[in-house]
């Protein structure tokens, strides 16, 4: 399913949920407006829930998480 990310993020960590069936490793990115990845997390296939990076380590702006398996991708845009 497509990643649920809560925006905008004040203070707390930047989180993503997602569901991915089986079938290998779901990469999950914080990437920049500039798409410059600043944080990134491995994460089996399945239902989860991972923190991604620390609001305050973060400079206010736009940024998009992107989650995907093999061939499927899909994103999200998060305000810090």
């Amino acid at each position: 399913s497509a990643p649920r990310v809560p925006s905008p993020v004040r203070g707390a960590p930047v989180t993503v949920t997602f569901t991915f069936p089986a079938g290998g490793d779901t990469r999950v990115e914080l990437l920049d407006v500039s798409g410059r990845v600043v944080a990134a997390r491995m994460a089996a296939a399945g239902t989860r829930t991972l923190e991604l990076a620390p609001a305050r380590a973060l400079a206010p702006g736009l940024y998009f998480v992107r989650v995907a398996l093999e061939r499927s991708r899909t994103s999200r845009v998060v305000v810090v």
